[in-house]
């Protein structure tokens, strides 16, 4: 831990910082009075969220590494957590003092009297209060949690029992995490109520209906509660998850004795850990993404209505498509992680069993994710049975994507059937017919998905560039999420180090329009380089 002083002082320099880079959102930029509005709220809430959940400072207390010194103790770990709350009141205060020059809030005579009833969200004010009553139930139930010392790493070792344990950070009690949970609760509370304030009691900005006005506070208020609420859940998942970290240290002790008994209380234990994880990590996510969804207010007057074009119409629809289907496949892997339980541990040894389950779980998300896609899909051809009788058009991928797909997947293959037992000590490889037969059906898949693609009818007039653009953006969507699965098989069900398995995702975050460029926007560069030249 730092000092007290040398985080504050962190603090205070970065907090110049991002006032300079609101000032510099606000004033920077043209566009009209709300529009200009609208874009400050959005990025002071981007920022108020990344500053307020950057903090890990739970996890950072609670756990004592071996080696560190306690430097500070209570008060550094109440500045600690009071980090988060003074994040939240610091970016949406100043949010209300750094408006563009044009929008500066000004008295303004009104003959109508100004109300601020209606503005306050009553449904997030209540599910802030409900969260408030779970992070309560979180620490009545981590109450018998006991201070636990750092253990050094160690091995075990007997004729038939051999266990390597890493070195294990100290844990505190309930004594020590009360009060600061308490502190951070509080502050929270008191950032709400006093940003909600400021918010509620500022000055009208000039150039803005005052139906619009009213709007733009109730956007505030809709993002610093859900922000609120996030940060106070995923306390309340930490809470879990130090109960969780408890039990397992209690586990360790019955690992010393090999009895049946012992191991036996030794496994149920670790049940007990994958149960109260799974808790936190299902609540936690479902609330983050009901707070994703739980959007502001956009009936503005003085937004001017755009007509949308069948291009744009389109690319909306693929944008909604990716964002839904990624979202709803997050959570489906949590649920299948808490499941079947594909994070290895070096207290227990791996098992041909346990590599297929965890390259089951995996093709389990691949196959949901397709699905997914596909109904979505399904319920556009279903929506545009009258054009089902025109042309479609479609193209291969260019085919170096297939290849580089082709070498990963062969590559990812051959390590599943002949795993480098010189790096991994007790690695048992998986039945060759599971891996290829796992392999085998995400390629089925990959071309029943490739063949709906081709196949389905699109709603909307565009050329046919357009379309073929379209449909090999979905078909390079279903390649990058299959090629993504069968590299992550072995690096998830073979016990590589920690983290190897994230490598998969960087084939799956590759975006689209570095393999595929838009007809539409080819066609403005080709013109641009046409004027240059003549």
């Amino acid at each position: 831990m730092y000092p007290l002083s040398a985080q504050f002082g962190n603090f205070a320099i970065t907090a110049f910082l991002v006032y300079l880079v609101l000032r510099a959102i606000g004033s920077g930029r043209p566009g009209a009075e709300l529009t200009q509005a609208r874009r400050h709220a959005l990025w002071c809430a981007v920022i108020g969220f990344f500053a307020t959940s950057s903090s890990n400072w739970f996890d950072t207390f609670y756990q004592l590494p071996f080696d560190q010194l306690d430097e500070g103790g209570f008060w550094v770990g109440v500045g600690m957590a009071l980090t988060p709350a003074v994040w939240l009141f610091f970016v949406y205060v100043a949010g209300q003092f750094t408006w563009p020059r044009n929008l500066k809030p000004q008295r303004s005579a009104s003959l109508q009297p100004r109300s601020l009833s209606g503005l306050l969200p009553r449904y997030l004010a209540l599910l802030l209060g409900l969260v408030l009553v779970c992070l309560g139930i979180a620490l009545w139930a981590v109450r018998d949690v006991t201070a636990l010392s750092a253990l050094p790493a160690r091995t075990i070792e007997r004729e038939d029992y051999w266990a390597q344990y890493p070195e294990q950070p100290g844990i505190r009690g309930f004594t020590e995490i009360l009060p600061l949970t308490l502190v951070f609760a509080g502050s929270i509370v008191l950032a709400v109520l006093g940003a909600t304030f400021l918010i509620l009691l500022r000055k009208p900005l000039p150039g803005i209906s005052d139906h619009d006005n009213r709007l733009l506070r109730r956007t505030w208020l809709n993002r610093l509660f859900r922000t609120a609420i996030i940060a106070v859940s995923t306390l309340a998942g930490s809470l879990l998850h130090s109960k969780a970290r408890w039990f397992s240290r209690q586990a360790d002790k019955y690992a010393d004795t090999a009895t049946t008994d012992t191991m036996d209380y030794y496994n149920q234990l670790h049940d007990v850990v994958g149960q109260w994880d799974s808790v936190a990590n299902y609540a936690v996510i479902g609330i983050t993404i009901a707070m994703l969804f739980w959007r502001p207010p956009t009936d503005f007057e003085g937004v001017p209505k755009s007509s949308s074009n069948p291009v744009s119409r389109m690319r909306e629809q693929l944008f909604t498509m990716q964002f839904v289907t990624c979202a709803l496949t997050v959570l489906v892997t949590a649920v299948l992680g808490g499941l079947i339980g594909y994070e290895f541990s070096t207290e227990v040894s791996f098992s041909p069993t346990r590599g297929e389950l965890t390259m089951l779980s995996y093709v389990g998300v691949a196959v949901f994710y397709l699905l997914a896609n596909a109904a979505i899909m399904y319920y556009t051809h279903v929506q545009s049975r009258q054009a089902a009788d025109l042309p479609k058009s479609h193209r291969t991928l260019p085919r170096w994507t297939y290849l580089v797909a082709g070498l990963l997947s062969i590559t990812s293959l051959a390590v599943m059937l002949n795993p480098p037992t010189s790096w991994l000590w007790g690695v048992v490889a998986v039945r060759p017919l599971v891996a290829l037969g796992l392999v085998a059906l995400l390629l089925v898949l990959f071309l029943g998905f490739r063949y709906l693609v081709r196949r389905m009818t699109l709603p909307w007039d565009v050329d046919e560039d357009m379309e073929i653009w379209y449909r090999r953006v979905l078909e390079l969507r279903a390649l990058r999420a299959v090629t993504t699965i069968i590299v992550a098989l072995p690096l998830a069900a073979y016990p590589f180090p920690a983290g190897t398995v994230t490598l998969a995702l960087v084939i799956f975050l590759l975006p689209s329009a570095v393999v595929l460029e838009r007809p539409d926007l080819a066609r403005k560069r080709e013109l641009a380089e046409l004027r240059r030249t003549s």
